[in-house]
């Protein structure tokens, strides 16, 4: 990639993969490393000490495809850290950003327009679907899935495998499919333990999910504890 190392755009101590591809208006900071095969797009910006993993691409197309001349960059801050396989999209309505320090575990998915604050933390295999707005220090467990223009404050944690429907206020935690208060998850096992007389649930249900058990009528409570070992 000696072509590459030799851009203006590039810092000369940015350590660089031979077998990635890096456009040659995108700008990489001192430090930073890019992954094999790793796809660096136009006009994306990468800060200093940044980690690009294998095979990710940075400055992916948005699925409904604008013209290019209309599309934003991604911007990467200082210190941010993303994994193999992962994409991040162009912006369609203004850049996408990844805040310093965050960091993106492996096969991720960053929509476009997605605004994410300093100190992220995403997990394994989350999607975070376009115009999404992420707080700073922010924890999002593996597995989960945030739709178009979801809020997360600042200090908010999602837990694994969530699907976030509505805003998530700073300093709280959520989780389940929808993702609701963690006080509300809790008193939802509680009350499911309490309908099958079940000493420990196998994991925490859903609101969803409780709200049916409370439906069920007398013979399938009792197929259930007899199912469950309990009768």
């Amino acid at each position: 990639m000696d072509q590459t190392q030799a851009d203006s755009h590039i810092d000369p101590s940015a350590d660089i993969d031979p077998s990635a591809v890096v456009h040659p208006s995108a700008k990489i900071g001192p430090g930073t490393f890019i992954g094999a095969k790793a796809v660096i797009g136009a006009n994306v910006q990468i800060g200093a000490g940044c980690k690009i993993q294998a095979g990710s691409i940075i400055g992916a197309a948005p699925f409904v495809t604008p013209p290019p001349e209309t599309l934003f960059p991604v911007i990467i801050e200082d210190g941010a850290e993303i994994g193999s396989l992962c994409s991040v999209q162009f912006g369609a309505k203004g850049p996408t950003r990844i805040g310093a320090g965050s960091r993106i575990n492996h096969h991720c998915a960053i929509g476009h327009d997605v605004d994410m604050g300093a100190g992220v933390q995403v997990g394994l295999m989350t999607t975070i679907s376009g115009h999404s707005e992420i707080g700073e220090r922010a924890r999002i467990g593996p597995g989960c899935n945030l739709t178009n223009r979801s809020v997360i404050g600042h200090d908010a944690i999602v837990g694994i495998g969530s699907l976030v429907l509505h805003p998530v206020d700073g300093g709280t935690t959520v989780m389940g499919r929808p993702a609701e208060l963690r006080d509300r998850q809790v008193a939802a096992s509680r009350r499911l333990r309490e309908l099958l007389d079940m000493e420990r649930p196998s994991r925490r249900v859903t609101g969803h999910g409780n709200r049916l058990a409370q439906r069920l009528p007398p013979s399938v409570k009792l197929f259930l504890k007899r199912l469950l070992g309990k009768v």
